[in-house]
């Protein structure tokens, strides 16, 4: 990477020493996901421009948009067109159990590690073996679905500076590039009008951008696409409740439902169980610490506290009086249009061979989490990260592998 990009960063996590080992079905159900996780994300989609029309509970629409400021919030969503306003082009999914999706994120970070790793197999084959669900690299996935989904050939805008990792974007960028594609400030004869796709890491990035109006203008005549849409919806986690809260649930199936652990809204009147159950804040706080095995997630999209699971918290790991004074400061929250959600804490530990910086095996039990990485052909690749900590992120303790 460093030779690629001219850099002097490396990789900054941990490596397992093999891949990560998964069963032919396991990752069928990774490729035949997709194209429920898209029914998921039309339906939302749906929802968010009915609530905009007053067509059912403004409510809901205000939820996504109530901390943006007031030109981007209600009244620019609803001039959106449908050229703009369309689901992700590209994603990556966060699975605590194969099946189970803990978020979505669009477009997400992580395809720099992906790369990486994959590359490190294929250079060292007689270690990693040869590989067996993806022949290709990601950046060579994502390359030709772009070219198809585009009809042209891609000239891309990958606005970087929000990204977790920028070093390993600006890899994959070049790997991209490799397989064909153009992006501009790498490319020559490239200004930035010219770029038929656009990449961001956050919504809030793209109108501050001095090509935004011109490049809505375009959007609309069909000369470029947004991967991630010019809109508040798939940048926070929301829309992992609605599948399950009162207001939206009617919207979408069981089966769509079943993608996700139960999740639901944080309100004053308390909080809605997987069992239908309705109980007041003061007696979620009240059980038993061991029992309490719940996630709670800021919801919105402020990325001052969203960012690299900065407000995802374990509920078991909290004693009463702490639980309290969170969600004290959640329902004051709320107060102000950020929402929290509260989403059942499933869980995979498992066994796990690593190589630690000095170069020497180690063995230890961590728990995983598994990305699929999608584009508009369906599933490209697979990360695993594992970590001996119950918040699973990519940090300097993540020991990371790919299906190979």
């Amino acid at each position: 990477m460093n030779e690629t990009i001219g850099v002097d960063v490396g990789w900054t996590g941990l490596i397992a020493s093999k891949p990560y080992p998964m069963a032919e079905s396991t990752c069928e159900g990774f490729r035949s996901r997709y194209a429920l996780i898209k029914t998921f994300q039309e339906q939302t989609l749906a929802l968010f421009k009915a609530s905009l029309n007053h067509e059912c509970d403004p409510e809901i629409a205000r939820m996504v948009v109530g901390e943006l400021p007031e030109e981007y919030g209600l009244r620019y969503h609803r001039q959106l067109t449908d050229r703009q306003h369309r689901t992700p082009v590209f994603f990556r999914t966060d699975e605590v159990s194969a099946g189970k999706l803990s978020e979505i994120q669009c477009s997400g970070s992580g395809w720099g590690l992906a790369e990486q790793l994959r590359q490190l197999y294929v250079d060292n084959a007689g270690v990693f073996g040869a590989p067996k669900y993806f022949p290709n690299s990601l950046a060579a996935g994502f390359t030709r679905a772009l070219r198809k989904y585009l009809g042209a050939e891609p000239r891309v805008h990958h606005l970087v500076d929000n990204a977790s990792r920028p070093h390993g974007m600006r890899y994959f960028i070049q790997r991209a590039r490799q397989q064909g594609a153009k992006y501009f400030s790498y490319d020559r004869d490239l200004a930035p009008l010219d770029c038929n796709f656009v990449r961001s890491h956050d919504f809030v990035t793209l109108p501050h951008h001095n090509f935004f109006d011109t490049r809505m203008e375009h959007c609309n005549q069909g000369k470029v696409c947004f991967d991630l849409p010019p809109s508040n919806l798939f940048d926070g986690k929301i829309i992992m409740a609605w599948p399950f809260w009162e207001k939206t649930r009617h919207w979408y199936s069981d089966e769509v439902r079943n993608l996700f652990p139960h999740t639901n809204v944080i309100q004053p009147d308390g909080i809605e169980l997987e069992n239908g159950q309705r109980i007041s804040i003061e007696d979620f706080c009240k059980i038993p610490q061991r029992k309490r095995e719940f996630y709670i997630k800021y919801a919105g999209t402020d990325i001052g506290i969203n960012w690299g699971s900065k407000s995802v918290f374990l509920a078991s790991t909290f004693s009463q009086v702490k639980c309290r004074e969170l969600m004290e400061t959640i329902l004051k929250d709320r107060q102000h249009n950020r929402h929290w959600i509260v989403q059942q804490a499933i869980r995979q530990k498992e066994q796990v061979s690593g190589l630690g910086r000095d170069g020497e095996p180690f063995e230890d039990e961590a728990y995983t989490k598994l990305s699929g990485f999608y584009g508009p052909d369906g599933l490209m690749a697979i990360l695993a990260m594992q970590k001996c900590h119950h918040k699973v992120h990519g940090s300097a303790e993540t020991i990371m592998s790919i299906v190979h």
